[in-house]
């Protein structure tokens, strides 16, 4: 149902795809910027946001996977 609702949004696989691709880039680019001389507090929020960022691009390349069979399968995903 949530695939078949993106779809009718006009979400494709390809923005699915380009989105967990960003997210994959954000989450290197916050390790990368990760605060190296402050506390130790920050350095685990710097890592937790890393972490966080970096599962988004699973989600996103799971609901581009998902988005694929549905355009591949005329529109019967889930029926």
């Amino acid at each position: 149902m949530l695939v078949k609702q993106l779809h009718a949004a006009g979400v494709k696989s390809e923005h699915a795809y380009g989105a967990a691709f960003a997210s994959a880039v954000l989450s290197l680019g916050s390790w990368a910027c990760s605060p190296r001389r402050r506390s130790r507090k920050d350095e685990d929020r710097a890592g937790r946001g890393g972490v966080l960022v970096g599962e988004w691009a699973l989600m996103c390349l799971g609901i581009g996977l998902a988005l694929v069979h549905y355009e591949k399968d005329d529109h019967t995903f889930g029926q």
